[in-house]
């Protein structure tokens, strides 16, 4: 397969022969910018000859407003044609540490505001931050250990809000941090230990709350924790969306494995098409109720998307024997990682997923500002198609990273044709007003 995803191979003809084959995509991205820049002098020109045309004929206006609406119609889904037909490249921005640290951070988190959150590692642990504009912040921790004592676990919402798990006095706790203070979110009655997993754009927060003899999934909201009922014995929740709803792992079956579910309404339903005794896993929900994960079948980690009771294989990425997802957004794009290895972090890469394109390795998209890097974990992407993650910078060392979306070379013909559709029925609604004068 080729840059333009061609793929060459072999196979039977009708004739049982076997032969060799080019597959070419339909439409070609050439052809579809070539159609795209013909086909609107065109319609333009003959918008305007049938204009002359029904100024003349007054009944026939109705007739110009319809084709003018199709016109407009056409020239937005080719510019969105287009936009999908090329490969997204990207530009990179190095999120760096906090000061004071061990020249080592990872981003895990993304909102929709283009704010990341993640850890910067020092020599007393991980340190959580919250990194906007350029700038990091230290979250803090409560009293008596340091924020993100789990780093499995961290959530983030449109607001900068926070939430983890800190080593507080007596055990982990989990905290929400405003943007200004600390608070200790406590733990269920009868447990000692919290830690909180996510928080949707409502202020919902979903995590669990434990002791030496079990776990209780917990729900924060309105100032007040509960423990929803619906959920197996042992559920480790791992997203939440702004409908409510949950998705995670259970552990209460064979040992050492785990099922995916999602939780509403006080119902658990297993996803991810297991079988007895494989193991999977559900990282993410997107406010379409679409979940991320990976199964593990045979000793092989392959990544998924749910959709409307449908399991959809993400693949991996040339040459790797494993794959997982990460994060989603609201638009079709899937992040997480490959691995060309059994153990240690060299073989692993970054990807990205897209229906139209499949997956693809983020090193091969990224532009001259991420020259030198080695993208290893992407582990969150909002409805921009921003992506954070992180990797080895030009030094080797471990820094989290910011990817966002850069036109390419022939998307400003894109853009002309979406603005030109813009343009076009924008003077329809002109000559529609000026001729009620």
């Amino acid at each position: 397969i080729n840059a333009a995803n061609q793929i060459a191979g072999y196979g039977r003809d009708p004739d049982g022969n076997l032969r060799a084959f080019l597959l070419t995509p339909v439409p070609e991205p050439s052809t579809g910018l070539a159609f795209l820049v013909a086909i609107f002098p065109a319609a333009f020109m003959w918008r305007r000859s049938l204009r002359g045309y029904v100024t003349k004929q007054p009944t026939f206006k109705k007739v110009e407003s319809k084709v003018t609406m199709q016109l407009t119609r056409i020239l937005a889904i080719l510019f969105a044609m287009t936009c999908t037909a090329y490969g997204q490249t990207y530009s990179l921005v190095d999120l760096g540490d906090l000061p004071g640290g061990t020249n080592r951070s990872e981003a895990w988190l993304l909102n929709e505001n283009g704010q990341a959150a993640g850890v910067s590692f020092s020599s007393d642990g991980p340190r959580a931050f919250l990194w906007n504009d350029g700038a990091m912040t230290e979250v803090g921790d409560l009293p008596g250990g340091a924020s993100f004592s789990n780093p499995g676990g961290a959530g983030l919402n449109v607001h900068g809000q926070i939430v983890g798990s800190s080593g507080a006095s007596g055990g982990d706790h989990a905290f929400l941090w405003d943007g200004t203070q600390m608070t200790d979110l406590g733990t269920l009655p009868g447990y000692d230990r919290s830690g909180a997993i996510a928080i949707n754009d409502s202020g919902q927060i979903v995590g669990r709350s434990f002791n030496n003899d079990g776990i209780a999934a917990t729900i924060w909201e309105d100032g007040a924790m509960r423990e929803p009922s619906g959920f197996r014995t042992e559920p480790h929740p791992r997203d939440i969306n702004n409908r409510g709803q949950i998705v995670g792992v259970d552990r209460s079956g064979p040992l050492f494995s785990s099922r995916p579910f999602i939780w509403e309404n006080g119902e658990t339903n297993d996803i991810g098409n297991l079988s007895e005794g494989d193991t999977g896993w559900a990282d993410a929900i997107n406010e379409l109720g679409q979940v991320v994960g990976w199964n593990e079948i045979a000793g092989e980690t392959t990544a998924w998307l749910w959709d409307d009771g449908v399991q959809i294989d993400l693949g991996r990425l040339p040459g790797s024997f494993t794959s997982q997802a990460f994060g989603l957004n609201d638009v079709g794009q899937v992040v997480g990682i490959s691995s060309t290895r059994q153990d240690g972090f060299d073989g692993i890469r970054a990807w990205v997923w897209q229906e139209e394109v499949g997956i693809q390795n983020l090193n091969d998209l990224v532009d001259e500002s991420g020259s030198g890097w080695t993208l290893q974990f992407a582990e969150d992407v909002n409805n921009a198609g921003q992506i954070v993650g992180y990797g080895l910078d030009p030094q080797g060392r471990t820094h989290g990273f910011l990817l966002t979306p850069v036109p390419e070379p022939n998307s400003g013909l894109a853009m002309l044709a979406g603005v030109a559709a813009l343009a076009l029925r924008g003077r329809t609604r002109f000559a529609r007003r000026s001729s009620t004068r």
